[in-house]
């Protein structure tokens, strides 16, 4: 998810550039310094807009992981998590359809990169071991290194991300255990 929206603000950056071209040599050619300040206003608001725009995914990220950090799955509305990002209802949808695929998503862009780190080092762990069988200490450092590197990373969610998923793991919705087991099946069995 993280690539997408890198890739997403990288072309909306590109596309507010490209407008701004538009407008200064087309759309709004000045005549005299009111053309041309009011044509400024317009180009300045519009690159707003659309650097605005490419954020929001990111803060309705943000505000769901905060809001379902605090109150569980079930007990956050939607209504609550469009409030604290600043977006419509439509947003959430459009960006990730319904709320149990925005709470997926949530979990997603901070677990995806943990788990890479975790069957990278136990990757690492059983070559260096090799020919020999992993010991349980090195089992569990590969396990939990990534995992406390995250709870002191503020930038990936630092421990609200881990409290986030201990909370996910005791939510009564089966969707969310089902999520869980099925889309770290892999990473589950290597350990």
């Amino acid at each position: 998810l993280l690539p997408r929206l890198t890739a997403a603000a990288s072309a909306a950056r590109e596309a507010v550039a490209a407008f701004d071209t538009h407008l200064r040599t087309v759309v709004l050619p000045a005549s005299d310094g009111e053309a041309r300040l009011g044509r400024e206003r317009f180009a300045a608001k519009m690159r707003h807009t659309m650097r605005s725009d490419s954020l929001t995914p990111e803060r309705i990220l943000d505000a769901a992981e905060s809001l379902f950090m605090e109150h569980g799955f079930e007990a956050t509305s939607l209504r609550q998590i469009t409030a604290l990002a600043e977006v419509n209802l439509a947003a959430v949808s459009y960006h990730f359809g319904s709320k149990e695929e925005l709470f997926e998503s949530v979990l997603t862009r901070r677990l995806d990169p943990m788990n890479r780190e975790r069957i990278a080092l136990l990757t690492r762990f059983e070559r260096e071991d090799a020919p020999d069988v992993l010991s349980c200490e090195r089992i569990l450092t590969a396990m939990f290194i990534a995992a406390l590197a995250l709870a002191r990373d503020r930038e990936r969610g630092g421990e609200n991300f881990l409290r986030l998923l201990g909370r996910a793991y005791a939510d009564p919705a089966p969707f969310i255990r089902r999520f869980l087991s099925e889309q770290y099946a892999v990473m589950i069995g290597r350990f």
